[in-house]
């Protein structure tokens, strides 16, 4: 229909939907009216589509007011058909008329160049243009009307310094006025004569549709798409086909009209590559065939996703890969991006186009970033690679350090912390050497070499114990920290000493606090002051008395603050235990202790929030706790440089069994999430948290624990807390897998105690290594 037409037709009585087509420009402002007549029941509901078939939103207009409904939409924002319906109830059959108007732009005032210089109009329009250049004296330029769809309609150059153009127009949409051959801009204007209305009868019949063009005509497999059909006669009663010769390959209906055609969607799942016959066919089996071939050819192998996210190390390690465009014929491909080594794969079974189940089986230590590829043979490449990385031992491991003894002093020998030195990309390492020495050792994280070490020994009676380490990049200066039990007269000491990292050094050895028992010290470097704040655990021994932690503050130079030691909490029968401290932020550390909730029947792990001198910003609160666990022990901590959030780790017992487990504290306070098990969905044996690093080249927590019966595992988990998917664990002889962490790719990896045997046994012997690995 041309704005300024009506129609009349019949409804069914069995309730029935008619839709006619308005063409008209962008802007224009659009009214129809629908009514019954010669007393007929209809009960008329109107509704407006855009050209494309969306519907347009009425805001309640359209609906029947007895016999009669109407519609004034303003602003239409596309040129083209425009889909008018009427519908009317079952039980509400009979004649009705339709009439559509428009009040449409028909004046044109352009200036500029190119695309500045469009309008849009209808097919039957009649254009009446004056066209000059904008340039002063400039002749009257040669014209060029540019057609929707591309074709030209051409007009010499005119008198005066104006070319006037005036052509009826056979295209609807946007036409372009081209002035080739004179720079500069132009200016044009003029009018738009619309197609004058004519007089109309309403046919429902079926006609045979006539196929003028049709695209997309070709396609790769295994693909979802629209096609768009040109020419007249379409319903939506038509199936489209897609055939080989006489078979029928694909189907599908005739989705929805558009202006000029019809929009069809085809799946071309499992269609094999070739040339195929379009064909559109009326429900009373008329059938019209498009004269260009549809040619399928194999779609380029796509990927989409992959499982397990980042696979340990190990032969014959099983991918899942989802995508698209895997062919039969599809060939499959690895590479390491440090070496572009191969790294071999190969597929063992096929679901559909959509999947591969593959199977990797790199070579040892050929671990970090690879890149899988998909490719026909001789013909497309997937596009984007599929990037993983194979998690592992980057090199061999080197024995940095060995103990020949007896069962007493093997028994007692673990390494316990490590600290990065930033000014020299190496680590320290501390030790507890049997019952009675501590031992600081450094250590190339590249060439896993040992360097310069320090020993502190107790003679026959004192046991050192407990050796901790922590650097402070802006003092350039370790802390050790460790306790002294076996004093005679029955006191504990809590010891510090703060070394140069340039040589090892001593600043300053200190005796912290020496009392009846003493604990687990703790320190952390002050990187927005100086200086170092360290925790410890003080007790008396008798039960029912109280457990303190304290806290005191160390300079740079070594020197503890005037103040003395801050009492930061305290609590019955010995339960402040295991301090670890963590700087959390500028001028704020986090405490972790053991203790009880609350409530005082249940054990819990608990956080203190302190400011640098010591003081307590929040204090003692848990922040875990279950009436299930008999004992929870060894706290660590590490912070998230990129959110600022903590990460705390622990052990628990439940049901005599011990578990590994992990929360994250975060917000205001540092308060705890939910706390997640290590060994979630038994991928791992039970065992202890051992050590804690922020992997930086990765963004991710990694966690080494120790299983029951002497396997290292490293576990990796997200910036939320949550275990990464590890079917296959990345595990490796010993026990007590203590990490290291620096600043750059490739700054990770990991020291164990071995017994020497490679079996994933620990057995206490005559001997003890310490082996040192660079993991990815």
């Amino acid at each position: 229909m041309l704005p300024g037409e009506k129609v009349a037709a019949t409804m069914s009585p069995d309730g029935e939907s008619k839709t006619a087509s308005v063409t008209v420009v962008k802007g224009a402002r659009l009214s129809a009216t629908a009514k019954a007549t010669g007393g007929s029941r209809v009960t008329p509901v109107l509704a407006l589509a855009d050209p494309s078939g969306t519907p347009e939103d009425l805001g309640g207009q359209g609906v029947a007011k007895g016999a009669r409904a109407s519609f004034s939409v303003r602003d239409l924002d596309a040129t083209g058909a425009w889909l008018v319906s009427v519908s009317t109830p079952p039980g509400r059959g009979g004649a009705f008329e339709l009439s559509v108007k428009a009040k449409q732009p028909s004046s044109v005032k352009l200036a500029g160049e190119g695309a500045d210089l469009a309008f849009d109009a209808v097919d039957g329009a009649v254009a009446a243009l004056s066209v000059s250049m904008e340039e002063r004296g400039a002749a009257a330029p040669e014209v060029v009307l540019r057609a929707p769809s591309g074709a030209a309609l051409g007009f010499p150059a005119g008198a005066g310094g104006r070319t006037r153009v005036s052509a009826m127009l056979d295209e609807t949409g946007t036409w372009t006025v081209e002035t080739p051959g004179s720079a500069g801009r132009a200016r044009v204007a003029g009018k738009l004569a619309w197609p004058k209305p004519r007089k109309l009868e309403w046919r429902d019949a079926e006609a045979l549709p006539r196929i003028a063009s049709y695209s997309p005509t070709g396609s790769a497999n295994d693909t979802a798409l629209d096609m768009y059909f040109s020419g007249a006669a379409f319903s939506t009663q038509q199936v489209v086909l897609v055939t080989e010769g006489a078979s029928t390959r694909k189907t599908a209906p005739v989705a929805a009209l558009t202006p000029g055609g019809a929009r069809a969607s085809l799946d071309l799942s499992g269609l094999p590559a070739g040339t195929y016959r379009i064909r559109v066919v009326t429900p009373a089996g008329n059938t019209a065939t498009a004269d260009a071939p549809f040619v399928v050819s194999n779609r380029a192998p796509a990927f989409l996703s992959y499982r397990p996210a980042d696979p340990p190390w190990a032969p014959d390690t099983a991918l899942v890969i989802d995508g698209a465009g895997f062919d039969p014929a599809c060939e499959i491909s690895m590479k390491r991006l440090a070496d572009d080594a191969s790294v071999p794969i190969s597929v063992t079974s096929r679901t559909g186009h959509g999947r591969l189940d593959v199977e990797i089986d790199p070579l040892p230590y050929q671990v970090g970033p690879c890149e899988i590829r998909a490719a026909d043979p001789g013909g497309p490449q997937s596009p984007v690679p599929l990037r993983l990385d194979i998690l592992g031992l980057e090199a061999p491991p080197a024995d940095v350090w060995s103990l020949i003894g007896n069962n007493t002093e093997i028994n007692a020998t673990y390494p316990r912390r490590t600290a990065w030195d930033t000014s020299r990309s190496r680590i320290c390492l501390s030790v507890r050497v049997g019952p009675g020495s501590v031992r600081w050792m450094l250590v190339d994280p590249v060439t896993l070499q040992p360097g310069a070490s320090v020993t502190v020994t107790g003679g026959t009676t004192l046991r050192h114990t407990d050796p901790r380490v922590a650097y402070h990049p802006l003092d350039d200066t370790y802390a050790f920290s460790w306790y002294v039990t076996g004093d005679p007269s029955g006191r504990q000491e809590a010891r510090v000493r703060i070394v140069r990292a340039s040589d090892l050094g001593t600043v300053a050895d200190l005796q912290m606090d020496s009392y009846g028992r003493i604990f687990e010290i703790d320190c952390a470097a002050d990187t927005a002051a100086g200086g170092w704040l360290c925790v410890w655990h003080r007790w008396d021994g008798n039960s029912a008395s109280n457990a303190y932690l304290m806290a005191r503050r160390i300079s740079a130079a070594g020197v503890p603050d005037a103040g003395g030691a801050k009492e930061i909490h305290s609590a019955p029968y010995g339960l402040a235990a295991y301090p670890a401290i963590v700087e959390a932020a500028a001028d704020r550390f986090i405490v972790a202790h053991l203790g009880v909730n609350d409530n005082f029947d249940a054990w819990a792990i608990r956080r203190i929030v302190l400011i640098g001198s010591g003081g307590i910003l929040y204090p003692s609160a848990e922040t875990a706790t279950s009436p299930t666990w008999s004992s929870a022990f060894q706290p660590e901590m590490v912070r998230n440089p990129e959110t600022g959030d903590i990460l705390l780790a622990f052990t628990i017992e439940e049901a005599l069994t011990y578990h590994p487990v992990v929360q994250r504290l975060t917000g205001v306070g540092w308060t705890g999430t939910p706390i997640f098990t290590v060994d979630a969905d038994g991928a791992q044996p039970v065992g202890f948290i051992d050590s804690l690093a922020w992997n930086r080249a990765r963004g991710e927590y990694v966690i080494a624990t120790t299983a029951g019966w002497g396997e290292v595992i490293i576990r990796r988990m997200g910036t939320d807390g949550r275990i990464k998917s590890a079917p296959v664990l990345e595990a490796y002889d010993g026990i007590w897998g203590v990490l290291w962490s620096g600043p750059d790719a490739g700054d990770l990896g990991f020291v164990r105690l071995w017994d020497g045997v490679q079996d994933r046994q620990y057995a206490y012997g005559n001997t003890v290594w310490i082996r040192a690995s660079r993991i990815w």
